[in-house]
């Protein structure tokens, strides 16, 4: 990166930009598919606990919070939860 060149710093301030709002997105979005493998697969859920606990702290007592634990429960059905009676 060209210090001088005002362009390639503006490139590179929309590149970190941009990784980071999908990182943003993409880190709460991960969770249900994560879920759904990890049913799948039969594996202990300590791991997906632990990597997004942060998450669910956040949403927390958030009008977020509600939506997204329906998202989570549209990949636990999808996995199979709740069908065994």
């Amino acid at each position: 990166m060209d210090a001088e060149n005002p362009t390639s710093l503006r490139q590179f301030l929309v590149r970190v930009a941009a990784t980071l709002l999908a990182l943003v997105v993409l880190y709460p979005l991960s969770s249900g598919p994560a879920i759904y493998v990890q049913a799948k697969l039969s594996t202990p859920s300590t791991a997906s606990d632990t990597f997004y606990k942060p998450l669910f702290r956040a949403l927390q007592n958030t009008p977020l919070e509600n939506p997204f634990y329906v998202y989570l429960d549209w990949w636990m059905e999808r996995a199979g939860f709740g069908d065994e009676k």
